[in-house]
């Protein structure tokens, strides 16, 4: 039973239509304040659970780091979301049998595949009004083709660990998605599953592809992620190095801080309650980043202390590490971190991968 709860949380999420949505203004209710020490308290309790100490840690940490953060509303709004998500994880923890989750992932998948299509043929009267894919506003079920291909590679471990077949529609919803973050992401997965010469052909892979799409990879971070990453840094490193702006900031407080900066997109942007010009990105397209400009470098130590302990464990295992490699890698261009449709994949297969280390589950 606890599985089939699990698979339809996560398939629920991962359907979710990718459109804008808003946390009420709760601040001045008592509702808040309870949800907010209801959160707190869950925290604390997280402490006397089976998750690893670094885990414990990282969540205690965060509600502290609420106290200090530069916009307190906001990061103690997030706390409770991060709450959820520990509780879900300790969920996970406790299956016993993938099979009917697979299945229900792999279903999932289908689902986009088929909205795809219709998309490709300019037949998408759900999402985009049948306009062809050249047109469209939606690319999947989640919208523009990074996210789409992002959202594919979070994926991508629980469809090949169910069915090796899956590789080729994998590929080519990649290749339709023309992510050259994705296209990186499962060369990279690819690279730590192979063995001997076949390393090498992958090299040689990511080399041509390197050469072939140098003028689109450039554009894209020169013009793009570049200045919203070194801005990210400085942002962080010269003003709150140790605990960060506070967490679920970066969306408000980066393009305030920001303006006038050229990220190559000039113009005016407005988000809620916050104007500016120039950089208007709400995610720093990178999770790494987004998360020291949020809890500093004391969280982001903590952060890959813990997913380091987890790599470092299963390194051994062949289709867990190329996995874990493959989102890591995702993680570095996108933000499946701050998406409802990946975060829930995300927990699932982190928790696969703690299993494996206790236990000696398999995927």
């Amino acid at each position: 039973m606890k599985e089939k709860i699990i698979a339809f949380i996560v398939c629920l999420f991962a359907v979710i239509p990718n459109k804008e949505f808003h946390i009420p203004l709760l601040a001045n209710t008592n509702l808040w304040f309870y949800l907010v020490l209801v959160s707190g308290f869950l925290g604390f309790l997280f402490l006397f659970s089976k998750a690893h100490i670094l885990a414990k840690i990282i969540l205690i940490y965060a509600f502290i780091n609420c106290f200090l953060s530069k916009a307190p509303y906001l990061s103690f709004s997030a706390y409770m979301i991060l709450v959820i998500g520990a509780s879900f994880y300790l969920l996970c923890l406790t299956i016993r049998n993938y099979d009917f989750i697979y299945k229900a992932i792999q279903s999932v998948f289908f689902l986009n595949v088929a909205i795809i299509v219709m998309q490709k043929i300019g037949y998408d009267k759900l999402l985009n009004f049948g306009y062809t894919q050249a047109q469209a506003t939606y690319w999947g079920t989640v919208g523009n083709p990074m996210i789409l291909g992002s959202f594919i590679i979070c994926l991508v471990p629980f469809l090949v660990a169910y069915n090796k077949h899956n590789v080729w529609p994998i590929a080519l919803v990649v290749w339709i998605s023309h992510s050259s973050g994705a296209i990186f992401s499962i060369l990279a997965g690819l690279f730590i599953y192979l063995k001997g010469k076949n390393k090498l052909f992958i090299i040689a892979v990511i080399i041509l592809s390197l050469f072939i799409a140098k003028n689109k990879v450039i554009t894209d971070y020169k013009w793009g992620r570049w200045p919203v990453w070194k801005r990210t840094i400085s942002l962080t490193t010269k003003q709150h190095p140790f605990f960060g702006y506070g967490l679920g900031t970066y969306k408000v407080i980066f393009p305030a801080l920001s303006e006038k900066v050229s990220g190559g997109y000039p113009g005016f942007w407005e988000y809620q309650n916050t104007k500016g010009n120039w950089l208007a990105w709400r995610q720093a397209h990178n999770c790494f980043l987004q998360i020291l400009f949020e809890i500093g470098y004391i969280g982001l130590g903590l952060f890959l202390g813990f997913i380091g302990w987890i790599l470092y464990k299963i390194r051994k295992n062949r289709i867990l590490s190329s996995g874990f490699i493959l989102l890591l890698v995702n993680m570095t261009w996108s933000f499946p971190t701050r998406m409802m449709q990946t975060l829930p994949l995300l927990i699932l297969f982190l928790t696969i991968c703690e299993k494996e280390v206790r236990y000696g589950c398999k995927i």
